[in-house]
């Protein structure tokens, strides 16, 4: 099983970006552990014989995933919920634009102008994220059915 490997390879290619903002690695670093996490039960759960040992590890191996898999539901998102997180960000993005022409009257400086700008930025990306989050979820049948593989062994 090589897919944590090429996940973390994935994660950290160069993007459009030339370095992730220290946000992006934090949900980098998530992602990678979510993924780690279900990896090693996946691999437990392979072995041809268990011991309360490995049925221990199992099981804690899954309350971890589950504890961090949530950095994945924004990509669960339906077509409805992106589009009212489309309407949050042109809605966050005109009211930058009325608070802008207000800063530029007031005389800031370039470098109070730059971190209002990454303030804004990073508020809206905040609040998108949270619109996408809502209403999406990781309930379904695969991801309930491993609930149930340590008490089946």
């Amino acid at each position: 099983m090589v897919i944590l490997g090429v996940f973390t390879a994935a994660l950290s290619r160069k993007t459009d970006t030339l370095h992730p903002t220290a946000s992006q690695e934090r949900e980098f670093k998530r992602a990678i552990t979510c993924v780690r996490y279900l990896t090693d039960f996946a691999l437990l759960s392979r072995y041809r014989r268990h011991t309360d040992s490995t049925i221990g590890y199992m099981r804690e191996y899954l309350q971890e995933f589950h504890c961090t898999k949530d950095v994945f539901l924004r990509y669960q998102a339906t077509k409805a919920t992106k589009g009212r997180a489309d309407v949050v960000s042109k809605e966050l993005t005109e009211r930058n634009k009325s608070r802008k022409v207000v800063a530029n009257a007031n005389g800031r400086t370039a470098a109070q102008k730059a971190r209002a700008a990454a303030e804004y930025r990073e508020e809206r990306a905040y609040l998108v994220n949270q619109v996408l989050v809502e209403d999406s979820h990781l309930n379904f049948p695969k991801i309930h059915l491993i609930m149930h593989w340590a008490d089946q062994i």
